[in-house]
């Protein structure tokens, strides 16, 4: 084959592989094409009104969530997820976005329907926080939950958060107690402080301050609270090593610290958001039975996944993974092409001795 003539071809061949590693590369997977919808009712009745807002915490990592952005060197652990920690999880997190007044990703009121609609998430962990309404004489209120948006998503998903009520006849005043668990095998470590902070907040506003101890069997109960306001609890300053998972009612507050000497802080290098985005509710024609992982606290949140598998390991699920790893692709196209443009470059003995 004339040298020219193999030059040529080898040019073409390395134009065809580019082209087939172009084509099967993943297109860009920032955001997903979908729709998450937060359905409120309480018995049958749809509750309107409830005002969502989203953040978004975490981003995947290998095959683990880990904090991102504004949210990274807090307390929490998210490679543990399992259906008896979401829940906390979800609402440690409420309480230090509280704290630090983080601005929102998104808001959403629901609608006649109860839904609040999200759409055009970035893929990643969501937290959603919602805000009370008042009908008639019932206050209803939304738990927190952490909600998935992955590669791909199409169509709507919808999640059935945790709602509860509390009445707000005349002269009925509310109570509030927050109680500390330590779990550190009897402060083993000799890591647990003497005491803590605690800040009593209404309507994202700080209204008091409070420090628990043994003095006080680590708990503490404020009185005569409007019913009608939005209570909240947040430890101030978490110790070193400690996690933190959070539970609560109308009425009960429970701060539970657990001792992880392998904690580490810093787990995601993202950066968060800090435009405020208003998304009007969305209707859409076109569900699918889930295109997320979802997390709720609602047993009709729990969604099959678009795929199911059988696991023989008796450890509590994480959250699925998203997406597919492609970086084998360009090793092996590289390796491929560099054999073919060697084989069309090297000379052919035959046609040299011609």
């Amino acid at each position: 084959m004339p040298k020219n003539n193999r030059i040529w071809a080898a040019v073409m061949s390395a134009a065809a592989a580019f082209s087939l590693l172009v084509t099967f590369m993943p297109a860009d997977a920032s955001s997903a094409d979908s729709t998450v919808s937060l359905v409120c009712e309480s018995g049958s009745k749809n509750i309107a009104g409830i005002q969502w807002k989203i953040y978004r915490v975490g981003e995947l990592r290998d095959t683990e969530y880990v904090l991102t952005g504004s949210c990274e060197d807090y307390e929490v652990d998210l490679s543990e997820l399992t259906p008896e920690n979401i829940n906390g999880t979800a609402k440690a997190l409420e309480s230090f976005v509280l704290r630090d007044a983080l601005p929102q990703l998104a808001e959403c009121k629901t609608d006649e329907n109860g839904t609040a609609s999200f759409s055009s998430l970035e893929t990643g962990l969501y937290l959603a926080v919602a805000k009370s309404v008042k009908i008639g004489h019932e206050m209803y209120k939304a738990s927190p939950l952490l909600f998935e948006v992955k590669d791909n998503d199409e169509g709507e998903s919808r999640i059935f958060p945790k709602m509860y009520s509390n009445s707000t006849l005349a002269g009925v005043e509310d109570y509030y107690t927050v109680k500390k668990v330590w779990v550190d095998n009897d402060d083993s470590a000799k890591r647990r402080p003497v005491n803590v902070t605690v800040d009593l907040y209404m309507n994202e506003e700080l209204a008091d301050t409070i420090t628990l101890s043994e003095e006080n069997d680590w708990e503490y109960r404020w009185e005569n609270l409007d019913p009608e306001a939005e209570w909240r609890v947040v430890e101030r300053e978490i110790p070193v090593k400690y996690e933190v998972i959070i539970d609560y009612n109308s009425t009960q507050y429970l701060i539970k610290n657990t001792y992880n000497p392998s904690r580490k802080t810093g787990g995601g290098t993202g950066t968060a958001t800090t435009s405020t985005t208003t998304l009007t509710t969305v209707t859409s024609t076109t569900t699918t039975v889930t295109t997320a992982a979802l997390v709720s606290t609602d047993e009709k949140s729990t969604l099959p996944p678009k795929e199911t598998t059988t696991s023989t390991s008796a450890k509590e699920p994480k959250l699925p993974q998203t997406g597919q790893l492609w970086w084998p692709i360009l090793p092996l196209t590289a390796g491929g092409l560099v054999f073919l443009m060697t084989g069309l470059i090297i000379p052919n003995r035959k046609d040299d001795d011609e």
